[in-house]
């Protein structure tokens, strides 16, 4: 699922999800690199923009990367596939069961965006409309208009 929002960050929550990334996911040293009060690190951090930031980068990089992690996966079937022809040892048996596992992994991971999905949806009303129902504002009215006398 490739989310095409773009992410809206201040400067300052930017700065400091970098620092914090840079410092290794260390609220502490980031404080310390940046010379701000740790308390402020935290506040940025707990930001629903600074921390969307953050994990966008870190399911981006390495083999946390969708399409690297498939990739890999590709390359160790094909691997298996030609060591069971080198060899003739092997089973079809051993691919279904790589493939098995990349599947289940696949279906855990469609699962848990299905629910971040439907948790963003009911996150609360979209619109909210408030009424206020004044009943005294005959009397007000007339105060005012008795006021003017």
């Amino acid at each position: 699922m490739t989310d095409n929002k773009l992410t809206v960050i201040s400067p300052e929550g930017l700065e400091i999800a970098e620092a914090y990334l840079q410092n290794g996911s260390d609220s502490e040293r980031t404080a310390m690199s940046l010379g701000i009060p740790l308390e402020t690190i935290v506040e940025y951090m707990n930001k629903r923009e600074v921390k969307a930031y953050v994990d966008q980068l870190y399911f981006e990089g390495g083999f946390r990367n969708r399409e690297r992690f498939a990739a890999v996966m590709d390359e160790i079937i094909s691997h298996k596939l030609e060591e069971m022809e080198d060899t003739g040892m092997g089973s079809n048996k051993d691919i279904l069961e790589i493939m098995k596992e990349a599947h289940s992994m696949k279906m855990k991971e469609m699962d848990m965006q299905i629910k971040l999905l439907a948790a963003e949806k009911s996150g609360g009303p979209a619109i909210q409309v408030n009424n206020q129902t004044n009943n005294n504002y005959n009397s007000l009215l007339e105060k005012i208009l008795d006021a003017g006398k």
